[in-house]
């Protein structure tokens, strides 16, 4: 009769992390979210994780996206304040 595995560890963990923080990053907090989606998606791009790869690509849009419209409305206001 096989023994029950006491320390088995879950598989996927930050691959799974990085995917949903990703897609959260596309609606929320583009910037904070996307860094987070990057770093667990690099982490589990080095265990090998299944969700990894579509978590670091969504998190690099993220942040992208996110760094793009910062820099658009900073560029409204100096326009509007007449800079």
């Amino acid at each position: 009769m096989p023994r029950p595995k006491i320390n088995e560890k879950k598989k996927g963990g930050f691959g799974i992390a990085s995917l949903v923080l990703g897609i959260l990053g596309l609606f929320v907090g583009g910037i904070p979210l996307g860094i987070l989606a990057i770093i667990f998606g690099a982490v589990g791009l080095s265990k090998n994780q299944k969700f990894s790869l579509a978590g670091l690509i969504l998190g690099i849009i993220d942040f992208v996206v996110g760094l793009i419209i910062v820099i658009a409305m900073g560029i409204a206001m100096f326009g509007m304040l007449g800079m």
